[in-house]
């Protein structure tokens, strides 16, 4: 029965048939069915090939769009950062030759603090005042003065709070700050006149006012008396 079987082209008892073996003797059977089976299989495979090929298409040039889109808002960006930076220079070259400051610096005379002092601060301090006032992107300005190699001292300081950005106030002269190594300060010293520094780095004073979730520009210009030329310090926005 099995010689008949198999000599008839039909599967044997005899012994497993491998599944290959099998399944061309299906396809010898029947012709026109596994003809139709062979079409829908490369249908379906062609259009799989074409979906996944179209989606990633759409996934290009979705990300493609989503660059481009990325890269106007960083031109726009660098655009307004380089206008901010550009107004803060000129705004900050100017503070050094407010006359309060040269009106410390002749009160002081090298010889510490004196009653004028306070008078000359008050002027300074309404200049600041009115430039926050009129800049509210502004966070404080300060002058600091350099009296050693790795100290410097503010000697006056007008800030904004941080919790109402409306709020402008006038640090009191207990809570003015030392700095111990404050390279900026520093550096910003040994500049000429004239010249601006800006950092995004802020200052290591506890009590910054500082925004959250944004980038904080420092700008600083030296200043110098006018009647010696010596460096005093500097003017810090």
């Amino acid at each position: 029965e099995d010689v008949q079987r198999w000599m008839a082209g039909e599967p044997v008892s005899a012994h497993s048939e491998p599944l290959s073996r099998r399944i061309n003797r299906w396809i010898a059977h029947h012709r026109r069915w596994s003809q139709v089976i062979a079409i829908a299989f490369i249908a379906v495979l062609v259009a799989g090939i074409s979906l996944g090929f179209m989606a990633r298409q759409k996934q290009i040039a979705e990300q493609h769009d989503q660059f481009h889109d990325m890269l106007a808002h960083a031109r726009q960006m660098e655009t307004q950062l380089g206008g901010a930076a550009r107004s803060l220079g000129r705004n900050v070259r100017f503070m050094p030759n407010v006359p309060g400051i040269q009106g410390i610096i002749s009160a002081r005379g090298g010889n510490g603090e004196n009653e004028a002092d306070d008078v000359w601060r008050e002027r300074i301090e309404r200049v600041y005042q009115g430039l926050l006032r009129a800049n509210p992107e502004y966070l404080s300005v300060s002058y600091i003065q350099v009296e050693g190699k790795n100290k410097s001292k503010e000697i006056a300081r007008v800030a904004r709070q941080s919790g109402d950005a409306d709020q402008i106030f006038v640090v009191p002269k207990s809570r003015l700050a030392v700095f111990e190594e404050e390279t900026l300060i520093h550096d910003v010293a040994n500049l000429q006149p004239g010249e601006v520094k800006l950092s995004h780095k802020p200052r290591g004073r506890k009590g910054v006012v500082s925004r959250r979730h944004g980038l904080a520009l420092v700008a600083g210009a030296p200043v110098y008396n006018e009647k010696n030329g010596v460096s005093q310090g500097a003017v810090v926005i």
